[in-house]
């Protein structure tokens, strides 16, 4: 076996997971690494030894580094950002080509540079968040030309909208801005300035926090409603969910609540057989897996359940055990994995408790559904 490079530089670059995480583009690996010569700069790669290469060498200065990250399709091209070492990290394009990879505009200029990041692809221009050195950072939108390249609105016409993350829901951008008149808000964007506004102000005394639409605390669609973690000013981060108005940004919670900060910065939600799951402290006793189903009538008959049949320990090592509320003359178990695939499944009667070998598992995460003549039940 020839290696593409040395192990450990390329391990490091394709193990990336934040702004320098790898991209495919025409079939072909983007990333970011160090070959010990020219600094950190982009390479691409086609999986063979003699098409693995720098893409180019972008910063030539004395600095070395470029930089290149937050890799993203748009219109047919591959955008990242880059610092060339003179104009600082702006907003740059490829098409794959040493040839065809330059700056797209100087937002910044100066050294400095715009910190052009946070790319998405929406409504035919990308947008992204950048600091033109007058404004602060704010909300900003391109083509891919220099002239197409523009700010979409100033937010914070006092300072810094210090915009977090973009999430696509609705046919509408969703994001966390500081707009100077209220904290940390969850905010959306038709793509236009006029159509750039407060969703809602949560926490009306401070930051509400609201999930940061992001790789950090990823919402989640479900049942035509985009659901994320908030922070109202008085119990903490708790379950909200939004159809895109401001009437129709709520909180969603069990009738009794005695933690505080049930939920916390970061919470993941996943969707399976018809629910979407959640970990949560609900009853102060610690975190328990909780789901919202959705009902008959919308949003409205959703409700959040936890119920009493216990499993442990949690994580498993070769085994854990099913705990069930008193003899149950009747019980399916079905065992899944996050993508719904059913890994296990039994039935048995008149059960208390039921154990399940799992030595032939794989490491991961499990969802464990109870079902009686009374009742149906998941835990993870």
């Amino acid at each position: 076996m020839v290696p593409l490079m040395e192990r450990n530089f390329l391990t490091a670059a394709l193990l990336e997971s934040g702004p320098e995480k790898p991209y495919i583009y025409n079939n072909k690996l983007y990333f970011a690494y160090n070959n010990g010569i020219n600094g950190v700069e982009p390479w691409v790669t086609d999986g063979t030894p003699t098409g693995t290469n720098i893409l180019l060498n972008i910063n030539q200065t004395n600095s070395l580094n470029s930089l290149p990250g937050y890799f993203t399709e748009y219109n047919g091209l591959l955008y990242f950002n880059a610092d060339n070492g003179v104009k600082g990290m702006e907003l740059w394009v490829t098409d794959g080509t040493s040839g065809g990879t330059q700056l797209v505009k100087d937002i910044r200029i100066g050294a400095i540079g715009s910190s052009a990041r946070n790319f998405i692809a929406y409504n035919n221009l990308l947008y992204f968040e950048a600091h033109d050195g007058i404004n602060g950072v704010e909300l900003w939108a391109s083509n891919g030309t220099d002239t197409g390249t523009f700010m979409v609105k100033n937010i914070n016409t006092a300072g810094s909208s210090d915009l977090i993350g973009f999430f696509k829901y609705n046919n509408q951008l969703f994001f966390s801005a500081i707009d100077g008149s209220h904290g940390r808000e969850p905010w959306m964007s038709d793509g236009s300035g006029n159509g750039t506004q407060l969703l809602l102000d949560i926490n009306p005394t401070g930051n509400s926090m609201p999930g940061y639409f992001n790789f950090v605390m990823v919402p989640k669609e479900f049942d035509g409603n985009l659901f994320f973690v908030a922070d109202e000013g008085t119990n903490g981060y708790e379950l909200w969910f939004t159809d895109g108005t401001a009437n129709g940004t709520l909180i969603i919670e069990p009738s009794l609540v005695i933690g505080v900060s049930p939920l916390n910065f970061f919470n993941q939600f996943e969707l399976s057989g018809g629910a979407m799951y959640f970990d949560a402290n609900y009853d102060g006793t610690g975190e328990d897996l909780y789901r919202v189903v959705p009902g008959s009538s919308g949003i409205a008959n959703q409700t959040i359940t936890a119920g009493n049949v216990l499993v442990f320990p949690c994580p498993a090592a070769n085994q854990f055990t099913i705990e069930l509320p008193g003899n149950t003359e009747k019980v399916d178990v079905t065992i899944s994995d996050i993508t719904g695939k059913i890994i296990y499944k039994t039935a048995t009667i008149n059960s208390e408790k039921i154990e399940v070998n799992t030595t032939d598992f794989a490491e991961g995460v499990y969802l464990v559904q109870v079902q009686t003549e009374n009742f149906t039940e998941t835990k993870k």
